[in-house]
């Protein structure tokens, strides 16, 4: 009769024992052949001593606003976050992540940012993307002769507008000269000081320390005052006298024996020294008060400060 042909007779998948076919030969070994081996994070999958493997895949979108991972029973995962993403080159914007892609949402009112201009501080962000600040110019060249605060100029930098010429200012400390703005620059003035201040010292006098002159006159301030208005006098009468002195003895030089002329002469010469006498003394005796009351000394008794009694 007729005999069928024999069928081989394996086991399926990787397994790989070496046993017989059944037929007179042995099944065939299954390592490197293609198999699945059930999870989805490997790929690709083969046979190798009898059991079914694969290398772990690489789960990667590219996207910095998914956080990439791998489930087995489905493969790729890709979570959104919210990361922090790239800038859109605007200071007044978040750059952050939501849902799966970069936004940027304008940032909160009082953001510190920069706005390029110099003549503004501080620059914050106003809650509608944009960045801008108060005009902040308060350094002008002088602060006696310009205007404050400033503006700001075509280049964003600080401008300021001078004051008007002859405006008044202080240069040189001196209560003694009045100084004035030209062209943004303080410059000093003629003298305005002269004659005497009630109660007080020679107006022009800076060696001293000033007199509140709406104080009431204490005695210490009336003998200053009178002193002062001696000093005067003895000025103009030393120059009368020298003069009179002058003119006697031109007289008694040209007397030519005339007895009338001569005791003119000796007459004008005793005038002199008796009014210059009286005004030394009357001098002396002011500088002696003033110095008993402890308010100079006869060395720099110009330097009398009636606030500061010894």
């Amino acid at each position: 009769g007729y005999d069928a042909p024999c069928v081989p007779s394996c086991p399926g998948g990787c397994a790989d024992v070496g046993q017989g076919d059944g037929c007179g030969g042995f099944c065939p070994n299954n390592t490197g052949t293609a198999c699945d081996d059930g999870n989805a994070c490997t790929n690709p999958d083969t046979c190798s001593g009898g059991s079914c493997s694969g290398s772990a895949i690489t789960c990667n979108d590219s996207n910095v606003c998914t956080n990439d991972s791998c489930n087995p029973a489905s493969g790729c995962v890709f979570t959104n976050n919210a990361s922090p993403c790239a800038p859109d080159a605007n200071q007044c914007t978040d750059d952050v992540c939501a849902g799966g892609v970069c936004t940027h949402p304008n940032s909160a009112v009082g953001t510190l940012c920069n706005d390029t201009k110099n003549c503004t501080s501080p620059d914050i962000c106003n809650g509608a993307g944009t960045c801008n600040g108060p005009v902040n110019c308060v350094t002008p060249p002088n602060f006696q002769c310009w205007i404050i605060p400033g503006f700001c100029d075509a280049a964003w930098n600080c401008a300021y507008n001078a004051k008007p010429d002859s405006t008044s200012c202080d240069i040189d400390g001196d209560d003694c000269t009045y100084d004035m703005c030209q062209a943004g620059n303080c410059v000093i003035g003629g003298n305005t000081c002269g004659g005497l201040v009630p109660c007080g010292r020679l107006a022009d006098n800076t060696t001293t320390a000033d007199i509140d002159e709406s104080a009431p006159c204490s005695l210490c301030a009336m003998f200053y005052m009178l002193k002062n208005i001696i000093n005067f006098v003895m000025t103009l009468a030393i120059g009368i006298g020298v003069f009179i002195l002058v003119i006697a003895g031109l007289l008694y030089a040209l007397s030519t024996g005339d007895s009338r002329k001569i005791e003119l002469a000796k007459s004008a010469v005793t005038s002199a020294i008796i009014g210059i006498a009286i005004i030394f003394i009357a001098w002396m005796a002011v500088a002696v008060i003033l110095q008993g009351m402890g308010y100079a000394n006869m060395t720099t008794w110009n330097q009398v400060n009636c606030n500061l009694p010894t």
